[in-house]
């Protein structure tokens, strides 16, 4: 059964690979529409990147391609960060929410020795920046994926104060997730927040995929 599968699926894949195409010509991309979300509803704000973008994109050649360009590099920003600023920061973002959360990891919660780690004091200048990045299709931050995602705004965050807050926000929480569980690779961002539920089509999918490895072993 799974050598016919693979068959079915090799044929798939050949048909189309062995008809003829069209001469290359000049590429051509398709009109993108403006996908940023309104600026009241942007999760977070950099004025450092707007700007470039608004100075970058009338230099492409290609308007489609700009368009692309000006909705996906301020995308983590508008749309996965939550951001608290520092007890008595001037630096508040107005789309930032009102308290700093608790990571939790996906794993459970934290063992009694990690848990002493967490209890440190806390500078007592103010309570300091915290940064909750979502980086699956589950309200999650992972890792290694939140730390890539900020990643393109390293280029103003020698200049932007706003900026350098984000980043001091994730590296604390990205340390704190470390403190509680070293093992776990994606947290909740409270101790309350749970995983959204795994669609029915999901979990089908992965009943044929243990299905199918069952058999061809």
């Amino acid at each position: 059964m799974v050598t016919m599968i693979f068959i079915i699926a090799l044929a798939c894949y050949i048909a189309p690979a062995a008809s003829a195409h069209a001469p290359a010509g000049t590429p051509t991309c398709s009109k993108q529409p403006e996908m940023r979300p309104s600026p009241a509803s942007r999760r977070f704000v950099a004025p450092s990147v707007d700007a470039y973008i608004a100075d970058i994109t009338p230099k492409f050649s290609n308007p489609a391609l700009a368009q692309l360009f000006a909705n996906t590099l301020p995308n983590t920003l508008d749309t996965t960060v939550f951001f608290t600023p520092a007890a008595g920061s001037s630096s508040a973002n107005r789309n930032s929410t009102a308290a700093t959360a608790t990571a939790t990891s996906l794993r459970g919660q934290p063992s009694s020795a990690s848990a002493k780690m967490q209890r440190r004091p806390e500078p007592l200048t103010a309570t300091p920046e915290d940064t909750f990045i979502v980086t699956g299709d589950i309200n999650a931050m992972w890792q290694r994926d939140s730390t890539n995602q900020v990643l393109p705004y390293l280029k103003w965050a020698s200049t932007s104060s706003r900026l350098q807050a984000l980043f001091r926000g994730l590296i604390r929480r990205l340390c704190a997730n470390m403190l509680q569980d070293p093992y776990a690779n994606a947290f909740s961002r409270s101790a309350t927040a749970t995983p959204s539920p795994v669609s029915q089509s999901t979990l089908h999918f992965f009943k044929i995929f243990i299905f199918c490895t069952f058999i061809s072993t």
